[in-house]
């Protein structure tokens, strides 16, 4: 290897310039068309510093930039023949002492680096290259340029001690326990070494920098950083800013293929909306265990919003041919979704992008993977697993994979259920007497057999509530028909153990579910609703699924992989009123099994 690259030297500086110069440009454009995981890293990087850019724009940067980066290999191998070619400026005339000069991965630094001995002493912090090859010609090359080379710091506070200049970059080489700074709004660990050096030595930082124009360089020296006085996060976040200010105008000198946000300690998510309330709910809870990671997490939440019933049908079609390919691309969305759907999606980046229930599914898969972005569908996807980073399934969906983690009934979880608990009890004037309570949803199958069973349940209901002395609380969903409305008023009306029945078609309050569900002893649903069932199951309440009709295919999976361990089953003539509590909450089991998430998601 080391003779391939001493040959490919020789050959080099053997051309004429432009020709040299021309190959650097096609070395450039070759690893742009073939080198797709760094063009895939370097989209990623760019897209997450600039949201707003389009993608055209984006992918124009980075051609620009791996051309850049060829020209610039080139010149490290002639850099005696464009010396002449160099304009430096300096924003404040240098001391006559020795400094630090801190750069970043741009423009032509080896090249700039190698200028520089002319006008002081000078050496620079290099770290061992895994190409051991390239490393040890690159050595070569410095010594020759008459670049001192140092590998660690005390090699260079002897040199500062002696008044020589030291160049340092403040974009790799960052150790687990760095300073974590923003670069770009992004919290990213930053090597702080410079810093610690300036302060030891009183020194000051100056920033470099530099860019082509037409046939020269210019390079520049910025105003210097004292670091007197000041805590090194902040004097490193002003170094970032030097280089922000600069890269705003010249983004295409960057290395963006470099992974400089890979170790970034922030995430954004996306939750993508069905307008289903539980749905999004399910959602948020997701969110909220992903939270509890060492990252900070910022969450949008966008409704999608489908052209027509059509649309739907053809987002699906285009997710089942969805591929790693789309990366920047995800022109196939404007066929389907709503323009405020289009702008708000072509104007932002996230980290992953999460969807509950089958509608949201194939603009989740699709969406995502134009952005380079994680993937996560709740509950069974119409579309193929594997076009989803992770799939979270209930049980009852039959739903297997690598990729998917099988959770019971929901994903629900309350936040602050202490707090809606007391509000519930001070605004429903509910007293301290034990309760019951019952959540009622809808006949899904047959209304006759629903009515009619639901009659004889509550007259059980009422017997049971007097013999043990219960207070009885009530409560319809949005799903409750009207004549199971009217069936309820009839049934419990004058009844004296009834201390509170809400009608959630006239009023719909926010906390009623959590606070029916903490102050029961005992909770009562009907066999139908998935979400009422999970929500008691999730508090660790007893509950007694209601079989009010003949449950079938995807309901009954459901209920009876909550049998065994969770869940109580009460079937007609609804005779006998012996339950079993659960030996945990539904959401320790769940919490356990989304461990997983946080690995593949984060």
């Amino acid at each position: 290897m080391y003779l391939l690259i001493r040959l490919v030297y020789r050959l080099v500086r053997f051309l004429p310039l432009f020709l040299s110069l021309f190959l650097g440009k096609v070395v450039g454009l070759g690893f742009y068309y073939f080198d797709k995981k760094k063009k895939r890293i370097a989209f990623i990087n760019l897209k997450q510093v600039f949201p707003k850019k389009t993608n055209k724009f984006i992918f124009s940067i980075i051609r620009k930039s791996f051309i850049s980066f060829g020209i610039s290999f080139i010149e490290t191998l002639i850099v005696d023949r464009l010396k002449n070619r160099v304009r430096i400026q300096f924003r404040e005339a240098l001391p006559p002492s020795g400094n630090i000069l801190v750069g970043i991965h741009e423009g032509s630094w080896e090249f700039y680096n190698s200028c520089l001995t002319d006008r002081f002493k000078y050496a620079v912090f290099v770290r061992e290259q895994r190409n051991l090859a390239m490393d040890k010609f690159l050595n070569e090359l410095r010594e020759k340029s008459s670049l001192k080379i140092c590998t660690s710091l005390k090699e260079v506070a002897k040199l500062l001690k002696k008044n020589w200049w030291v160049g340092m970059v403040v974009d790799h080489g960052a150790e687990k326990n760095s300073e974590i700074v923003d670069f770009f709004n992004i919290p990213v660990p930053t090597p702080g070494g410079a810093v610690y050096l300036a302060k030891k030595f009183g020194k000051k930082i100056y920033p470099a920098f530099g860019y082509r124009e037409g046939s020269y360089h210019i390079g520049i020296i910025d105003k210097p950083i004292d670091c007197g006085g000041k805590e090194t996060r902040e004097i490193l976040r002003e170094i970032n800013k030097v280089f922000e200010d600069f890269l705003n105008s010249y983004p295409w000198t960057y290395l963006w293929w470099y992974k400089r946000f890979k170790r970034k300690k922030k995430r954004r998510i996306l939750i993508l909306s069905d307008g289903k309330a539980g749905h999004l709910k399910q959602s948020l809870n997701l969110v909220d265990v992903l939270e509890e990671s060492p990252y900070s997490i910022e969450k949008d939440i966008l409704e999608i919003n489908y052209k027509n019933r059509f649309a739907r049908f053809l987002a699906e079609i285009f997710a089942s041919f969805s591929t790693k390919s789309c990366l920047g691309c995800g022109r196939c969305l404007k066929f389907f979704l709503d323009s405020r759907n289009i702008e708000f999606m072509s104007k932002n980046f996230f980290d992953l992008v999460v969807s509950t229930g089958s509608l949201c599914a194939p603009v989740c898969a699709i969406y995502s993977k134009s952005l380079g972005a994680k993937s996560c569908c709740i509950l069974k996807p119409n579309v193929t697993l594997s076009k989803f980073d992770l799939v979270i399934a209930p049980h009852h969906d039959g739903v297997r994979g690598k990729n998917v983690v099988q959770i019971k009934g929901a994903l629900t979880h309350f936040k602050d259920l202490q707090k809606k608990v007391e509000e519930g009890k001070r605004l429903l004037n509910l007293g301290e007497d034990k309760k019951v309570s019952l959540f009622l949803g809808n006949f899904i199958y047959k209304e006759k057999e629903f009515c009619e069973n639901l009659k004889i349940f509550l007259s059980k209901l009422k017997e049971f509530s007097l013999t043990k002395g219960y207070k009885l609380l009530v409560s319809t969903s949005r799903r409750t028909s009207l004549s199971v409305e009217r069936m309820l008023r009839e049934s419990l009306a004058n009844f004296p153990n009834l201390e509170s029945l809400v009608i959630v078609r006239e009023k719909n309050y926010p906390f009623v579910m959590e606070t029916f569900i903490s102050l029961s002893e005992i909770v009562f649903v009907s066999s139908d609703s998935v979400s009422m069932i999970s929500e008691s199951l999730s508090i660790g309440r007893p509950t007694v699924s209601v079989f009010l009709e003949k449950m079938r295919c995807r309901h009954l999976n459901f209920l009876n992989s909550l049998k065994d361990d969770f869940l109580n089953f009460l079937v007609f003539p609804y005779s006998d009123f012996t339950f079993q509590a659960p030996q945990k909450s539904l959401w320790e089991y769940n919490y356990s099994q989304l461990q997983k998430a946080k690995e593949v998601l984060l």
